[in-house]
């Protein structure tokens, strides 16, 4: 898939930084210049993984609530968040210095765009409505009401189990206001701090700021997959 080939090759820039030799002053600008297309090969790989990876989902039209016109956006931007926040957290701990007042304005922008693009595609797919019905699945006129007379099946089935959270979508509120206060809420508010007090330590900030990301991502990326309604339950 493009996904895999495109993940693969930012193996290549990375393997160019853990192996770099000590350089020479001689060929130190050469080194410079391919150090520099490393770089912008990693990040332009990275980022078009992503958004491969969610065109993987927006791609599928049995599932309306994934070919939102938000999908690939809200992908790149949580992977945008997450992974800003995990590369401040190493340097505050490796290095032990970062600019307090841009990395606290970074969380902060990003917090805030991942919080909007989320509430708006959640309000999206609560308002959206199914394109097909049973009716028009068999091809009845609209006014013709189908209903079902009989389960298609005793048991509950792959389908039934991937394709219908009910658990989800009874507490779909509750999970995303935890999933808002852990992606959002709580990283705004670690790295507020930071503003006020420059001199304060930001490790410890930084590194629950990005843990808590991380738990509310894998929060929301569960509703974004349980919240779905796929077109086969019809057939349910």
């Amino acid at each position: 898939s493009r996904e895999g080939v495109l993940a693969l090759s930012t193996f290549v820039p990375i393997a160019y930084f853990l192996a770099i030799p000590v350089t020479r002053p001689e060929s130190a600008t050469v080194s410079l210049v391919v150090a520099l297309i490393a770089a912008a090969w990693l990040v332009l790989g990275a980022i078009a993984t992503v958004f491969c990876t969610a065109m993987i989902y927006a791609s599928l039209p049995p599932i309306p609530a994934w070919t939102h016109r938000l999908v690939p956006m809200v992908y790149l931007v949580f992977a945008l968040h997450t992974g800003s926040l995990i590369l401040l957290a190493f340097v505050a701990l490796s290095l032990g210095v970062i600019d307090p007042n841009l990395s606290a304005l970074l969380v902060l922008v990003l917090s805030m765009l991942a919080w909007r693009l989320k509430r708006r595609y959640w309000r999206d797919i609560d308002r959206g409505e199914l394109p097909t019905t049973r009716a028009s699945a068999l091809g009845l006129p609209a006014d013709r009401v189908a209903t079902v007379f009989e389960r298609p099946h005793t048991e509950a089935n792959y389908l039934t189990r991937e394709m219908g959270y009910v658990l989800a979508r009874k507490h779909s509120a509750r999970l995303r206001l935890i999933a808002v206060l852990l992606f959002a809420f709580v990283p705004m508010v670690c790295v507020a701090p930071l503003f006020l007090l420059p001199g304060l330590n930001s490790s410890p900030l930084l590194v629950v700021a990005a843990l808590s990301a991380l738990l509310g991502t894998f929060v929301e990326r569960w509703l974004f997959f349980a919240e779905a309604k796929h077109l086969v339950m019809l057939y349910y």
